[in-house]
């Protein structure tokens, strides 16, 4: 009889486990039942309403020639080529790889990457979170950064904690390229001079200098105090070199003088004093010792007392 088109068939109603089906088995025709199809993929797939699976799910050779699987202890694997990554989105710009043995790497090409590890946040990430982010620039370095925002807070620490006795370690570098640097400093970090000491500099011009036995400030670098934080530039009294041997007590810039107290003076050569003009009269029980041009030309040594006089004590020949 002339052959019937599978689409020319009356329709099958629900089917049932004893129906039969067409199969070809060991080249030969044969008849297949419901219940012979269901037997078949409950050992071989799992089914749509759920089973035990008792060995791995693996995929075919059909997905590039990677393996995917999870084994019945809920481990997930990829046996992939060099090659394989697993990656997020159609555009894969996220990437996971084994660079190595034992070596997971985040790359892809020449786009730059960033890492985040967050401690908290709403959404995704919203607008609270606190974060640490590592990021690679893709062409001169790399950062190590803590993020917050909204309740969170802005200000968030970086601690480098060792473990027991343990020390946070940095193979340093030589002066001009210095092994740790600060943003917004060219040519700032930690550097080593002879392999026993140790160097801190803030730029090619100043900076300071450490070792065993001497601590050294170059020239135009300023020993300060302020009475803010330190470091903010609001010093209001410093030590600074004046020139060759000569040490100035200033405000903070250099050339404005401010005041030295002590307990006893001891001196092993002169005393040198600069004319000025008559200062106002000290507190009670003090006396203030300045040089003036006594109206004349000729320089005079005086003595001021609590009460506002003062005395000659004496006058250039």
């Amino acid at each position: 009889m002339a052959d019937a088109k599978l689409t020319a068939l009356t329709a099958a109603s629900a089917l049932a486990a004893a129906d039969l089906f067409y199969v070809s088995q060991s080249a030969a025709s044969r008849k297949a039942t419901g219940t012979q199809f269901l037997t078949l993929v409950g050992t071989e797939y799992v089914p749509l309403a759920g089973g035990t699976m008792t060995g791995p799910l693996i995929s075919s050779s059909s997905l590039s020639g990677s393996n995917f699987y999870v084994n019945p202890n809920g481990n997930i694997g990829f046996n992939t080529p060099a090659t394989g990554f697993l990656f997020w989105d159609d555009s894969g710009d996220v990437r996971l790889y084994r660079d190595a043995a034992a070596t997971l790497a985040q790359r892809n090409g020449a786009a730059a990457q960033t890492l985040r590890i967050y401690g908290t946040a709403d959404g995704s990430p919203g607008s609270n979170y606190q974060r640490m982010v590592l990021s690679a620039n893709g062409t001169t370095g790399v950062t190590i950064a803590a993020e917050g925002l909204g309740t969170p807070g802005a200000n968030q620490n970086i601690t480098l904690t060792p473990g027991g006795t343990g020390t946070v370690l940095h193979p340093l570098g030589t002066y001009g390229t210095p092994g740790i640097g600060f943003v917004g400093y060219p040519n700032t970090g930690i550097w080593t001079t002879d392999g026993t000491s140790m160097g801190f500099s803030f730029g090619s011009a100043v900076g300071v200098s450490m070792s065993t036995t001497r601590l050294g400030l170059a020239v135009g670098v300023l020993l300060g105090w302020n009475q803010g934080t330190a470091g903010q530039y609001a010093d209001d009294i410093a030590l600074a070199r004046n020139a060759a041997g000569v040490l100035e007590v200033n405000s903070g810039t250099a050339g404005t003088w401010r005041d030295l107290k002590l307990r006893n003076l001891i001196q092993t050569a002169y005393h040198e004093v600069a004319e000025m003009t008559a200062p106002a009269a000290p507190a009670t029980n003090s006396v203030r010792i300045y040089a003036e041009d006594n109206g004349s030309g000729k320089t005079r040594l005086m003595a001021l007392f609590a009460t506002g006089a003062a005395q000659q004590i004496a006058i250039e020949p």
